[in-house]
């Protein structure tokens, strides 16, 4: 810049009394060191790293002297203003999400809401499911860290009969099929004994599933400790009041 400068009053003092081939040459030394100058200012700009966003740096690859190849990543950022949950969503839900939505995403015990930004098109070659990106709102952006797994709350309408239980009260039976316990009556007065349902699981949510098989309404099923019990065992009822 100070030889840029100098060159420009040199040229100054030539145009008040000089000829011109002298100030034809001075103006061509200014416009040299104005495109070196240029040049200069580009290869400066190359040497600064501009984040494409807000955010963290996580991890750096690279120490101070080090020489890298081109592409070379050199740290790690990380967004923490705005925080993206991408999920596998299986196809038949996946194309009833409707772009913009607010849908309920859960981590440990805890709902936070977000809005549906993209469904990718692709498939996933592995869980043959589609990638949908979230967008966590509120105190999601604030309470959650990057990298923590996140499950997507999908409400879906399902018309069929049957009846809910805990999913505690099942147990693996046979030939694809549940068993849940039914507490019936025994031989004897007063007598109460189990007796094993068959049962086929028609829908599963996070801690209860839509069953059908041989219950009836106003049965009495098992909830939980199902793992202790078998078939015409004998039990009591007891008043938990």
């Amino acid at each position: 810049q100070a030889q840029l400068d100098a060159a420009r009053s040199r040229l100054s003092e030539l145009q008040e009394g000089t000829r011109k081939e002298q100030i034809a040459a001075q103006k061509a030394v200014v416009a040299n060191l104005d495109a070196s100058l240029e040049d200069n200012q580009v290869d400066l700009d190359d040497t600064v790293l501009k984040a494409p966003f807000s955010g963290r740096i996580s991890k750096r690859y690279a120490d101070e002297g080090t020489v890298i190849s081109p592409n070379a990543p050199l740290f790690r950022l990380v967004e923490d203003q705005q925080l993206e949950a991408h999920i596998g969503v299986p196809v038949d839900m996946a194309v009833n999400l409707k772009h913009g939505s607010q849908q309920e995403v859960r981590l440990n015990g805890i709902n936070y809401q977000s809005t549906l930004k993209a469904i990718l098109p692709e498939l996933d070659p592995v869980t043959r499911t589609r990638e949908v990106v979230l967008a966590l709102n509120g105190k999601a952006a604030k309470q959650l860290v990057p990298g923590q797994v996140i499950r997507i709350e999908i409400s879906e309408p399902v018309e069929m009969q049957g009846f809910w239980l805990p999913l505690s009260s099942l147990a693996r039976g046979e030939r694809g099929l549940w068993s849940a316990y039914a507490v019936i009556a025994g031989k004897e007065a007063g007598e109460k004994i189990l007796e094993k349902r068959q049962l086929e699981v028609l829908h599963t949510e996070e801690n209860r599933v839509l069953v059908r098989g041989t219950v009836k309404t106003g049965d009495q099923i098992v909830v939980d400790g199902i793992h202790k019990l078998t078939g015409n065992q004998r039990v009591v009822i007891k008043d938990r009041r």
